[in-house]
């Protein structure tokens, strides 16, 4: 069946390095926090700028919500850092193989 995914396995003798579930976890709480984050700001955000939240974020062209600075910038790069966690993954997993601790097993896209 087309589109059934699992193109690329990383299999593990033994345990999974605690290593790679950290990188994994951190991807994904990313993914969590960056939606989180994206629906707070749809729904819950203040439109007028404080002293506590300065740091404007672009929602639609003319509407702006006003975040503490840390949260803004995190807003900018967290799309970026899923990137970054995921090249991470791809070298981790390629060092693993490389020490003969894993096996990395691509799947044919012909049948």
């Amino acid at each position: 069946m087309p589109g059934t995914g699992n193109l690329l396995r990383v299999e593990f003798s033994g345990r999974t390095p605690w290593p790679a579930v950290l990188l994994t976890g951190l991807l994904f709480a990313n993914l969590l926090g960056s939606f989180g984050l994206d629906y707070w700001l749809e729904h819950y955000a203040p439109h007028a700028p404080s002293v506590a939240s300065s740091f404007p974020v672009r929602l639609r062209p003319s509407v702006a919500a006003f975040v503490p600075s840390w949260l803004g910038h995190y807003e900018q790069w967290s799309f970026w850092l899923h990137f970054v966690f995921l090249g991470l993954l791809l070298v981790l997993f390629c060092w693993y193989a490389i020490k003969g601790q894993a096996i990395i097993r691509i799947r044919s896209t012909q049948r």
